[in-house]
């Protein structure tokens, strides 16, 4: 009895420090920072799970911050400028996602089927888009996981060196910012690399590749379907 008493208190402890917290838009705005918009009434915090369910329109504004362990967008939440949003291990977006702001996400990112996902600056450990979703970077995506696309990827971003890519079948996956690979590529789909790329590790190809402007290779490239440079 006296090892179960603190164990269950410690239990409730952490269920607590976890609490899910859920949008209800109680507080007649769309601002993420308004505590009354949340069940419970509490503005969440980076222990918080958090779901914002379908329909809801979620916002945070300029020079602002909104912070979360778990993030299930299921509705539209926007990021303005200067602001900062972030994860601190799971974030899912079945919905509309749009930063104009710096994403920080230091676990697993998914965009889920029919979802769009709009960000200037991102910062995640793996990175998935899946079949059916659209997700466009415009600036850059800095983290140590792999890039996995099934869906239709857009970037006209600086892809970090050591990232693993894989591209699965029917997928399409656009470079528009300079690219320096020192990880391993596997392209199933379509891939086109439109600005400068440096090829230092491993690129294993059995869809359609394309480089469109100045490439250098470096390391290995295994060839099962079509390149066109």
């Amino acid at each position: 009895m006296k090892t179960t008493i603190p164990f269950l208190f410690s239990l409730l402890l952490t269920q607590w420090a976890n609490a899910q917290i859920v949008w209800d838009g109680g507080g007649g705005t769309n601002n993420w920072n308004d505590a009354n918009n949340w069940d419970p009434n509490e503005v969440p915090n980076a222990s918080s799970n958090v779901i914002i369910p379908l329909g809801a329109i979620v916002e945070v504004n300029i020079e602002s911050s909104a912070v979360a362990d778990t993030l299930i967008l299921e509705g539209s939440l926007t990021v303005q400028n200067d602001a900062v949003i972030q994860i601190g291990s799971y974030f899912q977006c079945t919905g509309s996602f749009t930063s104009a702001a710096l994403v920080n996400e230091f676990g697993k990112m998914v965009v889920q089927s029919s979802a769009t996902f709009n960000s200037q600056l991102l910062s995640s450990d793996s990175l998935i888009c899946e079949a059916g979703a659209a997700l466009n970077l415009n600036n850059s995506w800095n983290g140590g996981g792999a890039l996995i696309c099934k869906g239709d990827v857009f970037m006209d971003a600086l892809l970090g060196t050591n990232h693993p890519v894989y591209c699965d079948l029917g997928s399409t996956l656009n470079i528009y910012g300079t690219w320096v690979n020192y990880g391993s590529i596997v392209n199933m789909g379509t891939m086109n690399i439109e600005a400068d790329f440096e090829n230092n590790g491993t690129i294993s190809n059995g869809g359609n590749l394309s480089f469109k402007a100045t490439t250098n290779n470096y390391g290995k490239i295994s060839n099962y379907f079509q390149i066109v440079a």
